[in-house]
């Protein structure tokens, strides 16, 4: 199997058909992480309140992590966010703290930046409305028509991206299934499991796979100790794989997200509101419209019965199945294009990095800090 067919194999395995999502152009393109990806949300001013808002910036750190890092050090009772980046890029975001014990004006630590805004209330994620990118390209191809190509686009599918899955562990969602269906057994044996792409054995130390495999050496039984793990974010996972499947489909067949819901949501972009269609994973009951019989088509061939569906949080929330490319630009360089956009919240910059070219997964998986 050449590259291509490797990323494809990959593209498959987090619910996205590479042939119903064909780029704009033949090039390859991938970004250097985390210098040569920016996101950046609008500035926010204090609105008065009871908690600390920082900007902070961080490179190559999980946002929760920074969060955590950053309250630790004033001393916090609790942190804030409005959404959560990249883990390896260079980011902007803004962290909100209850009760800190000092608000110094500025404070530096390992991999974080942050400097006191003032004071607001506790943020809540999608309140950013949108995030902006600067992603410096990598291509093998010509700039330009790379360029030209980036400049038509006015929208992307709403798939969720790689972020979500996981590129050198591509996981992630079977795990939720695995938990969904109360498949402990096999779960143990997932976690056992090392994937091609992976350099070293187990992951991390922290991380809860070998917590659950160092709990069987202690004698715990493999059932008890694949409970372990992050369930909700699994099932998260399993969720967003179920979704870029039928959305996936629907592209596959022809049809239009815009004729396949009759909901829409109101997304915010710099220049105001843009209406998008949206559709969910439906509950137990008759499809309605051509985006539930998609789903429960796909539930079914997963082995999924809807009265069994993910009984968590996310259940019923809308997702667009189509995203508005609110600003973008393009300017080519030596070695590819630097390629700035502004996109809502929830939409996915390597989504509309692979609406104009194909992405090479493997190197953008690598992050050089």
């Amino acid at each position: 199997m050449g590259i291509r067919g490797t990323l494809k194999a990959l593209e498959r395995l987090w619910g996205l058909d590479p042939g119903a999502y064909e780029p704009l152009t033949g090039h390859t393109a991938w970004i250097e992480r985390p210098q040569g990806f920016t996101v950046a949300e609008p500035r926010r001013a204090a609105s008065g309140g009871g908690w600390a808002l920082y900007l902070a910036r961080k490179e190559a750190l999980d946002s929760l992590e920074a969060a955590r890092r950053l309250a630790a050090l004033l001393g916090a009772e609790s942190y804030s966010l409005q959404g959560l980046k990249d883990a390896c890029s260079l980011s902007y975001q803004y962290i909100a703290l209850k009760n800190p014990r000092s608000t110094p004006s500025r404070v530096e630590a390992e991999k974080l930046r942050a400097w006191l805004v003032g004071w607001s209330r506790p943020l809540a994620p999608g309140m950013h409305g949108f995030n902006i990118f600067r992603l410096h390209v990598r291509l093998q191809g010509d700039p330009r028509a790379f360029c030209r190509a980036a400049q038509g686009v006015g929208w992307i599918p709403g798939y969720y991206g790689p972020q979500r899955f996981g590129v050198e562990r591509p996981n992630t969602h079977y795990i939720g299934y695995l938990r969904l269906l109360g498949r402990l057994g096999r779960l143990a044996l997932e976690y056992r499991r090392r994937y091609p792409l992976e350099e070293r054995g187990l992951q991390s130390p922290g991380s809860y796979e070998r917590r659950a495999l160092e709990a069987v050496k202690r004698g715990r039984s493999p059932l008890e100790a694949a409970r372990f793990g992050p369930r909700g974010i699994h099932l998260e996972a399993l969720q967003a794989y179920i979704f870029n499947r039928a959305l996936s489909r629907l592209e596959q067949r022809g049809l239009d997200p815009w004729a396949s819901t009759r909901r829409r949501l109101h997304l915010a972009c710099p220049q105001g509101r843009v209406a998008a269609p949206a559709g969910r994973l439906p509950p137990p009951g008759r499809p309605s419209a051509p985006w539930q019989e998609v789903v429960l088509e796909v539930m079914e061939e997963e082995g999924l019965p809807p009265g069994l569906w993910v009984p968590h949080t996310t259940r019923g929330s809308w997702r667009p199945l189509a995203y508005p490319v609110c600003r973008i630009s393009c300017r080519p360089t030596s070695d590819g294009a630097i390629l700035v956009t502004a996109l809502p919240a929830g939409a996915y910059a390597t989504i509309l990095l692979r609406r104009i070219a194909w992405v090479d997964w493997l190197r953008y998986s690598h992050c050089n800090p």
